[in-house]
């Protein structure tokens, strides 16, 4: 933690990040909830919804990736050009969805708006990424086997993040042929998407370790971990298959579903025994609760899934809002260290302590109004309210409605002491 100063202004815009996906989820989500049923345009809806999902899953998962690889290789040097053009990119995203500029395609994982400022930012972000994975990648080669679990996850993600950025060329060449624009992107970024998955997960991992190590838990080396981090590696590689074939055929969705279900899978039931054996004794802790409820979140998206899922109904999104809430609990218990660490006190701490519980039982309960919707036959991505047609799935997306306003003042007490402490300045007594 003593490098954590070089990990702060990627941690700091990953923070502001959410800001924006807070914004555009609840925009989203007052469409969707019967209680309020507020109709907007159909295209501006769509635009909100794109958006979210790039500032809560592409920006604020892989900007706060780079500011773990600050922490885990300090001997490299930042550089100013990235971290610049990340926030220009990232400003060029946000501007046509929020003045509702271009059409908004829902394909998965990178939602597109159709714009020109859109298409520069999300290359401009792109490519600042890219910048640091080139700048990382030494590193990485020279401690993929490293004994400290943390260096080694690191260096996982690094490749991985290599791997995701070079099959972008290759997904986007395949996808040339398509004429439905929705579908192109779909194709185009199908691949690239699914990958990144397993750069969440090593981000949770890495985060898991990280606040053992805080609560000064020992965390010695593991050959158990060693060689499941590498397992966890190449188990990424059998969607590379997906370039060679149509990204969307039944084949690829087994490759998918082998690199899904075992090769994330079983790594992280490997490294949750891991971390229950060495769990910190203070449990009222940030870092004990940030740890908890990443655990319940992330079962709970697992068991949704293994109970098993359609591509057109609500447990798909109540699937991965569970995963991807487990990542981004570690990351929110991080940043309150990362932030203490370098400006010497957190602001608010009241609020800090009751953010992880607040957050991660608001979307429990927004994770369980999406599956029995879905179960009950209501459409993901759709605009349309499919609740009209049954109470029972109006109870459900009123549920969701209610826990999505709970995990916003969840997400709203870490964004305020969160950027309070960013901004403030640093020269008080530490608490």
């Amino acid at each position: 933690m003593e490098k954590a100063k070089e990990a702060y202004p990627w941690v700091s815009f990953a923070v502001f990040s959410l800001v924006f996906a807070g914004i555009f989820a609840l925009l989203v989500a007052v469409t969707r909830t019967p209680l309020f049923a507020i109709q907007t345009s159909k295209d501006y809806f769509y635009s909100s919804l794109a958006a979210h999902v790039i500032f809560s899953i592409v920006i604020w998962f892989l900007v706060f990736q780079v500011g773990i690889w600050h922490i885990a290789f300090p001997e490299v040097k930042r550089d100013k050009f990235s971290f610049i053009a990340v926030i220009a990119g990232s400003a060029l995203i946000a501007f046509p969805a929020l003045f509702g500029l271009g059409t908004p395609y829902m394909n998965n994982y990178v939602p597109v708006i159709g714009s020109p400022f859109f298409y520069l930012g999300l290359s401009l972000f792109g490519l600042a990424f890219l910048v640091n994975v080139f700048k990382y990648l030494p590193q990485a080669r020279q401690n993929i086997l490293s004994d400290d679990n943390t260096k080694q996850l690191a260096s996982v993600s690094v490749i991985i993040s290599f791997i995701m950025m070079a099959s972008l060329i290759p997904s986007f060449i395949r996808a040339g042929g398509e004429q439905d624009m929705r579908l192109y992107f779909e194709k185009a970024f199908w691949i690239p998407g699914h990958i990144q998955q397993f750069l969440n997960a090593s981000m949770m991992l890495i985060g898991w370790q990280f606040l053992l190590k805080i609560e000064g838990v020992e965390t010695p080396a593991s050959k158990w971990l060693k060689y499941t981090n590498i397992f966890f590696l190449v188990s990424a590689l059998p969607l590379l298959y997906g370039l060679t074939t149509d990204p969307l055929s039944g084949s690829v969705q087994y490759a998918v579903l082998y690199s899904f279900g075992i090769g994330i899978g079983v790594p992280v039931l490997i490294h949750t025994v891991y971390l229950l054996s060495r769990f910190p004794k203070r449990l009222s802790s940030i870092a004990a609760q940030s740890l908890i409820f990443s655990l319940i979140v992330y079962y709970t998206g697992e068991v949704i899934a293994y109970l098993g899922l359609s591509g057109q109904d609500l447990r798909i999104p109540a699937h991965y809002h569970g995963v991807l809430t487990a990542a981004t609990l570690t990351l929110m218990g991080m940043t309150f260290y990362i932030i203490y660490t370098v400006k010497g006190r957190v602001y608010l701490q009241g609020l800090a302590k009751l953010q992880p519980a607040i957050y991660g039982i608001g979307m429990m309960l927004f994770i369980a109004g999406l599956y029995f919707a879905g179960k009950m036959g209501a459409s993901r991505k759709a605009y349309e309210f499919g609740y009209q047609k049954s109470s029972g799935v109006a109870h459900a997306m009123n549920l969701m409605g209610i826990g999505g306003g709970i995990a916003v003042i969840g997400g709203i007490f870490f964004v305020l002491y969160a950027a309070v402490s960013i901004l403030k300045d640093k020269s008080h007594d530490k608490v």
